[in-house]
């Protein structure tokens, strides 16, 4: 299970729903698919770093994927 959080206040920004519009064609939205995630959160680290990134995980020590 991946639970998903979101900023409303960045999804219903006009400036940043008219900056995605124009750049990739379509309304942005809370993404559906992998795809999505990855092209939303990287359009809002493109628009928003340093202050505000797309994405954010986390992980409990010792989890798949954890660093050694």
């Amino acid at each position: 299970m991946f639970a998903l959080y979101y900023r409303k206040d960045i999804f219903e920004d006009p400036k940043m729903k008219d900056a995605y519009q124009a750049k990739f064609g379509k309304a942005l939205e809370v993404p559906k698919t992998w795809e999505d995630y990855a092209q939303v959160a990287q359009f809002i680290t493109d628009q928003m770093a340093p202050n505000v990134y797309g994405a954010a995980h986390f992980r409990k020590a010792g989890s798949p994927g954890q660093p050694v």
